[in-house]
């Protein structure tokens, strides 16, 4: 039946939700976690589906499905009902403690969702400057539908040793650089984003898009230095970028003179 619309239950705001069916979701807010945690549960039958527990622990994403595709009105109904009961006759220590199970796991969730977000901005920034040990397992966690205390561990862990690694090699490219090519600023930094742009196969391919190989962690980290001290990102780059002069930044150069 798919003239049923959404229920206006537990201040849930439904938003349509592409998939087979006539699907609708919602963010779960903490009245409907307290009504799960007192171990009720909305009826598949009657439209409903959640992404509630996965072995005893949240989602990283909660989110309540409704499919009138589904549902039956009946049962619809009759489901509906527990909602009423739930809210006028709960005992007043099975809500207490089921707002505070809520409560918990709403805290547990944004911690979590921290994490993921802060995982994935390391990715982005920092791309293949990361080692392949950190960065795959970083991407194991991210393709997990949830995260547990042990993944937020080490997401912490890999950011702290990115950042100690990325300090530790200012220092010592620094040092080592050679100013190679007197190209103005601005067009060292053109190089250097557009040859990490190019870079999507990581130098694996030797297909002459983006850093060689012996290029590519200095690459990704002065793109990613632009940002924090660009003298310096600007100043490392200006020993590699000119290996590329004649081929990947023809244009760039030609643009420039």
């Amino acid at each position: 039946m798919t003239d049923i619309q959404p229920p206006a239950i537990f201040g849930l705001e439904w938003v349509p939700y592409p998939g087979r069916g006539v699907r609708f979701r919602a963010e779960m807010t903490a009245e409907y976690i307290a009504f799960r945690e007192a171990g009720h549960k909305l009826d598949f039958a009657a439209g409903f589906d959640d992404t509630y527990f996965l072995r005893g622990q949240p989602f990283t994403e909660l989110i309540v499905i409704f499919n009138a595709k589904n549902a039956d009105a009946d049962l619809l109904e009759t489901e509906l009902k527990k909602v009423t009961e739930w809210d006028a006759g709960a005992p007043e220590r099975i809500r207490r403690t089921a707002d505070e199970a809520a409560e918990r796991i709403l805290q547990q969730h944004a911690h979590f969702k921290k994490d993921r977000d802060a995982a994935t901005q390391l990715i982005q920034t920092w791309g293949e400057f990361i080692r392949p040990s950190v960065r795959e397992q970083l991407e194991k966690r991210l393709a997990k539908p949830m995260l547990y205390t042990a993944d937020s561990f080490e997401i912490q862990r890999s950011i702290r040793l990115v950042e100690a690694e990325a300090k530790a090699k200012a220092v010592e490219w620094r040092e080592k650089a050679e100013a190679r090519v007197d190209w103005p600023d601005d067009v060292v930094e053109q190089a250097v984003v557009h040859l990490t742009a190019l870079d999507d196969d990581h130098a694996s391919l030797r297909n002459r898009k983006g850093w060689g190989a012996g290029h590519t962690r200095r690459g990704h980290w002065c793109r990613a230095m632009l940002s924090q001290d660009r003298t310096l990102a600007i100043h490392v780059a200006r020993g590699i970028v000119g290996e590329y002069a004649r081929s990947q930044l023809a244009a760039i150069l030609k643009r420039a003179a």
